[in-house]
């Protein structure tokens, strides 16, 4: 890869990186230490380079393969599901495979990688704020259920105590003594008086 080449690429991680706050970061190697392979270096320059951070590295031994072993942080696999982790490595290997130049396989690697990632980035947001809508939606349909329930309640409520009061409510008529009338015994205050006489 050329100078210019390198550098346009290392300013194009950089303005990533200032977007999404993803690192990505690139090795390439023609030979590797005795006893150290390639995913070994890859996760020691994962560990070395980005931490804890959200980040991606992306490195190739020349001499064994043409495309490189591609291992995320962590932070990235939390920030984004493992199926889609893995479906951007896939189309990033797909598309340096498709390259006839060794020279450009890893920089359209890059741009592929960054851009699948971006495309994640977008959608992580949008259910982030579709979840917050949906949670809004949710509790004003629960707070007007309560409403609609109380309400509804309080109409039962009320009927069942206006009933209660009137089954509750006895009418008493007061003893009146009154006197008889016109001689007879049972005038004014007794109606019907019974007796058995034995």
């Amino acid at each position: 890869m050329s100078p210019e080449a390198r550098q346009e690429l290392a300013a194009e991680m950089k303005v990533f990186e200032e977007k999404t706050g993803i690192k990505v970061v690139v090795d390439t190697n023609t030979y590797l230490e005795q006893n150290v392979g390639t995913l070994d270096r890859c996760r020691a320059l994962q560990d070395q380079w980005i931490g804890p951070r959200p980040g991606v590295v992306f490195c190739l031994n020349r001499s064994v393969k043409p495309v490189p072993f591609i291992t995320f942080s962590p932070a990235l696999s939390e920030r984004y599901p493992e199926p889609d982790l893995s479906q951007a490595a896939g189309e990033t290997t797909d598309a340096m495979t498709k390259v006839s130049s060794p020279e450009n396989r890893m920089p359209v690697g890059v741009r592929v990688m960054m851009a699948r990632l971006q495309v994640l980035e977008k959608a992580a947001h949008r259910r982030s704020q579709l979840f917050h809508r949906r949670d809004l939606q949710m509790i004003a349909g629960f707070g007007a259920f309560l409403i609609v329930a109380g309400a509804i309640t309080l109409v039962i409520v009320r009927k069942r105590r206006k009933v209660d009061d009137d089954e509750a409510i006895q009418h008493h008529f007061p003893e009146v003594d009154v006197a008889q009338r016109f001689g007879a015994p049972s005038g004014g205050g007794v109606v019907v008086e019974i007796s058995c006489r034995g």
